[in-house]
């Protein structure tokens, strides 16, 4: 996936169409009916804003209507609750949450639309549209609440849908699509999100994937189900809930860890899920009196008891898996059980994320720690990140100018965390990469 170069948070989402006064006559009468000036506005900034090759500018553009509004409800739960589950290029996620999959032949913004937990990431990069000769020029990114983006798609469908009736057109695929979504009654939506977050559509039947969800409510509860589908391929999830089925069965075993002694978790800041973890590192450090120095990762953990190498361990055949432990918290102690791990700087990671979700989780609560890019899965790793790797030593460690490949894996070595680690560290950071 793309990223813009620039972030941003802010609310509001809209899909701006403005009608001409007649329709054009042509072979298509769902496009011909539906053309019209589009604008979208994310956070009041205009992501369609343009230039075409003759220098002309504008904000808007002459698109039909149809397509975009049928890609939204096409693609409705997948849209709003699957969010990121790998850092490599999949084709199928990019069709259900890049616009552009909706151009057909017109110009649309290379944005995407990916949900984070209860952000909705709205993502813009700079493109140029050659068919149509012109650059739609912004590049940036906002966090926005999935909520509001939910209304917004909701209200466009339902003009483009009006334009349609208008036209007595009322049996096209968009009309079907969205009479399934707004039927949906309110026992049946917990099931079309998480089928969504799995990156399915809800009303095709697929009864094994059912019955593993119904399993998965029954034996965990919802939110630990969606923590599930979040983190899950289809394909996958059969295997993933027996992992998770043992990982609950090994807590019992595993040392307490104890967080009376610390503050409420910070809450999360209208930002980036990272900054959120590096603010909850800071936090602790501050609270149990530790430097950010070369020790630091060892000394919070030794504070709060948490070894690694003794925590209750789940023996899988593979380390490759989305779900990587469990956490469950009673009053102020939890306890935690990971994934069995022959690397112990990943066990140490493994530990640091949970110390993150188990010191936010209520009491009675339970997490589990998967791949998803949620956003508490995200500021998890963050968290983790700047407990055992504390930038202000990164950037000492560093010295000045971009920082090489060969040093990232000395640092890492020093620190006992994986060169990933550092890497992503630098990164979000700022600190330049030397060319690879």
């Amino acid at each position: 996936m793309a990223k813009g170069s620039g972030v941003a948070t802010g609310r509001g989402l809209a899909f701006t169409a403005t009608w001409p006064k007649t329709a054009p006559s042509g072979l298509v009468p769902e496009i011909d009916h539906t053309l019209c000036r589009l604008k979208i506005l994310v956070g009041g900034e205009a992501v369609t804003t343009y230039r075409t090759d003759h220098g002309d500018r504008g904000e808007s553009v002459e698109v039909p209507a149809y397509h975009l509004a049928e890609w939204l409800a096409t693609n409705w739960w997948a849209l709003f609750h699957e969010p990121e589950k790998s850092e490599e290029d999949d084709p199928d996620f990019r069709a259900r949450h890049w616009i552009g999959t909706a151009r057909n032949g017109f110009a649309l913004p290379n944005m995407w639309l990916i949900p984070n937990g209860e952000d909705i990431v709205a993502e813009v990069v700079e493109t140029r549209i050659s068919s149509c000769r012109l650059d739609f020029t912004k590049d940036k990114e906002w966090r926005l609440p999935v909520e509001e983006a939910v209304a917004a798609a909701a209200r466009f469908i339902e003009a483009t849908i009006s334009r349609l009736n208008a036209a007595m057109l009322d049996g096209t695929a968009l009309h079907d699509a969205w009479s399934l979504i707004t039927k949906t009654g309110t026992n049946e939506r917990l099931f079309c999100e998480l089928i969504g977050a799995l990156g399915l559509d809800p009303y095709e039947e697929r009864p094994e994937i059912e019955r593993v969800i119904d399993a998965a409510i029954d034996e965990l509860g919802e939110g630990l189900t969606r923590e599930l589908c979040e983190a899950a391929r289809p394909e996958r999830i059969v295997t993933i809930l027996e992992m998770v089925r043992l990982a609950f069965a090994k807590l019992r075993e595993g040392a307490e860890v104890d967080f009376s002694a610390l503050p409420e978790r910070p809450p999360f800041p209208q930002r980036a899920p990272w900054e959120a973890g590096k603010r909850a590192a800071n936090t602790l450090r501050q609270t149990l009196g530790v430097s950010p120095d070369l020790g630091a990762g060892d000394a919070v953990l030794r504070h709060l008891a948490v070894d690694p190498e003794a925590t209750a361990n789940v023996a899988w055949k593979t380390e490759d898996i989305e779900v990587q432990g469990a956490i469950r918290r009673e009053g102020s102690k939890a306890r935690m059980a990971l994934l069995r791990r022959e690397a112990s700087a990943s066990r140490r990671f493994a530990a640091a994320r949970a110390l993150f979700l188990g010191w936010g989780a209520p009491s009675g609560g339970a997490r589990l720690m998967t791949d998803a890019h949620t956003r508490e899965q995200q500021a998890s790793r963050a968290f983790a990140a700047e407990i055992l790797a504390p930038i202000d030593y990164v950037r000492k460690a560093a010295g000045r100018g971009p920082i090489s490949s060969f040093r990232i894996k000395g640092i890492a070595e020093s620190l006992h965390v994986s060169p990933k680690v550092i890497r992503h560290q630098a990164m979000n950071h700022g600190i330049p990469l030397a060319p690879a």
